[in-house]
């Protein structure tokens, strides 16, 4: 997610570590005109081993080396969890640094829903369990789905999840803010 401010420039990324299932906020800033300094695409995957600021819950982090070709991903993603495994992961995350304002969210077999009574969508898994997206057109995610379920990274805020991509028959599909 890049942002504009002023004359410069920001941009969230998010990674999720295929052996460790760690998550990692990498935050870059530029001015205007200029490229960020690493490249980081959705979608692919690369061995990198990366540095964390220190804190109550190291999160954010930076780039030390790279090693490897980058791949496209194909299979699930990596970490995918139920919908309340990871609002327990939120809720211990938050008793070791409760300003936490983001977490990556990395949801398997979940399936995109429309309430066209209270024209809310959500997301829910086998469960039953569901999380409200943010307001927005979200139809790329249902027709990419085809309403079945599919492998969705996005942030949650403790109040809604913003999809930010989504793996449907191997296929990533990144989501833009409103699809």
């Amino acid at each position: 997610m890049a942002d504009v401010q002023d004359r410069g420039q920001f941009q969230y990324t998010w990674l999720r570590g295929h052996a460790t299932a760690r998550t990692a906020l990498i935050v870059q800033f530029a001015m205007l005109g200029k490229p960020f300094a690493e490249l980081l695409m959705p979608g692919v995957s690369q061995q990198m081993e990366l540095g964390f600021w220190p804190g109550a819950n190291p999160q954010r982090a930076y780039p030390l080396a790279r090693q490897g070709d980058v791949r496209s991903l194909s299979g699930p993603l990596p970490g995918a969890c139920a919908i309340e495994p990871f609002l327990t992961s939120v809720a211990e995350s938050l008793a070791r640094q409760p300003w936490q304002e983001r977490f990556l969210a990395v949801l398997a077999q979940v399936t995109p829903h429309y309430d066209t009574s209270a024209g809310v969508w959500h997301v829910h898994d086998a469960e039953g369990v569901a999380l409200p997206l943010t307001p927005g057109d979200h139809w790329l995610l249902l027709a990419i789905s085809g309403g079945q379920p599919v492998d969705l990274a996005g942030e949650w805020d403790g109040c809604q999840l913003r999809p930010l991509g989504m793996l449907s028959d191997g296929v990533y599909h990144p989501l833009g803010e409103a699809d």
